[in-house]
């Protein structure tokens, strides 16, 4: 059977020499590119790559209308060969982004740092998943107190890991130029029963909404390098800000996280310290709180903290001597259990409400925490 190929750039002048070669060893190819082949080696389908239905509709022409019934073989396409080419000062303003380290590979963000000359790209991914155990990930909603530490350990890592990565990059680009990309992030649990397991469909509950509160603060407070955070998928797929069923559509409790967190957004970084308790489990020990500040351009200051422990309110205490606030308000996430989510039977269980525990005494701010929490304060 012959193997069937799309390249996207397969006119340009690296890509014609790709369609080309492909060609020659006998694959089928579909170029997809802005304008014609200047030969005829392959079929070309006039496709801008940045329009997401122009994409599906170069993916489907490779395929027949039958090959979308699951119950037909498909026809499968081997390989996408993305080629693109631009000058040496790269005046297309391509944003090129290397191919990074997954989780702690610190070794491979020393080698690409050092051999890659700085002007060839603009930011270095880095991927890291809260997984429990790769071959067990266990249920994404029914999952033990054990479970859940393991997770948060895990996510926890992410401060680490972001850390000696930008360390390792300070060493050759200590002005910052490079930027670090958290491309694939979140939680990984089994497919939910009877789903289709290459579909990583899975439910997301207020675990998620402690990997995402946490995660997002990490990011916040390293936003001189962290310049791009991307979940895996947005929609159905690992931890996703919306789930789908036919018609009916519901939003999880990381996306709940996410649209609380929008405030820090286009404002700037104010450093934070916060004192608060521990996390335990047995002998081992987790930070509870995390927490991420920003002023915005209006001067309003915004803070949010998630609180990790499962069964611990934290009393969180900040001084706030050099904001000179007078008012605060907020908004919390919060749920009974930490197995709670959002179904299309109930799809408005959890969801932001109003907070009232946070007071101004003098120049500090308490926060009297629920237990697996997040809060989001303004501050004016």
């Amino acid at each position: 059977m012959t193997k069937r190929v799309i390249v996207t750039g397969g006119s340009g002048l690296a890509g014609k020499w790709v369609v080309e070669d492909l060609v020659a060893h006998g694959y089928e190819v579909l170029n997809v590119d802005r304008v014609p082949m200047a030969k005829g080696t392959a079929r070309t389908l006039i496709t801008d790559i940045t329009d997401a239905g122009q994409v599906f509709n170069a993916l489907a022409s490779s395929t027949t209308p039958k090959e979308f019934d699951e119950d037909i073989e498909p026809k499968r396409i081997d390989a996408i060969v993305i080629v693109f080419m631009t000058n040496w000062n790269n005046s297309d303003r391509i944003y090129r982004i290397a191919s990074g380290a997954s989780d702690d590979d610190y070794h491979w963000t020393e080698v690409l740092m050092r051999d890659i000359p700085h002007n060839m790209l603009d930011a270095l991914a880095l991927h890291h998943y809260s997984v429990i155990n790769w071959n067990k990930k266990s249920s994404a909603t029914n999952f033990s107190e054990e479970e859940y530490f393991t997770t948060m350990q895990k996510a926890s890592q992410m401060e680490e890991m972001v850390q000696k990565h930008i360390e390792i990059m300070d060493k050759s680009d200590p002005q910052k130029k490079i930027a670090l990309v958290v491309d694939e992030w979140g939680g990984w649990y089994d497919v939910e029963p009877g789903t289709n397991g290459a579909f990583l469909y899975q439910q997301n509950t207020m675990r998620d909404a402690m990997i995402a509160g946490l995660t997002l603060n990490i990011f916040n407070n390293h936003c001189d390098r962290v310049k791009m955070a991307n979940l895996a998928q947005c929609i159905n797929v690992l931890q996703a800000v919306i789930l789908t069923n036919d018609e009916k559509l519901i939003l999880t409790p990381t996306y709940h996280v996410m649209e609380m967190y929008n405030v820090h957004q286009d404002a700037a970084l104010i450093p934070l310290e916060i004192t608060s308790g521990d996390y335990s489990m047995g002998d081992k020990k987790l930070k509870a709180v995390s927490a991420s500040a920003s002023r915005d351009k209006n001067g309003t200051v915004h803070i949010s903290l998630t609180n990790i422990d499962a069964h611990n309110p934290q009393d969180v205490t900040i001084d706030i001597s050099s904001l000179k606030a007078k008012t605060v308000t907020g908004r919390i996430l919060q749920s009974a259990k930490l197995q709670d989510h959002n179904s299309f039977d109930d799809p408005m269980k959890i969801k932001p409400a109003a907070f009232n525990g946070a007071t101004i005494s003098g120049t500090n701010l308490s926060v009297k925490m629920p237990p697996f929490s997040v809060i989001v304060l303004e501050l004016k």
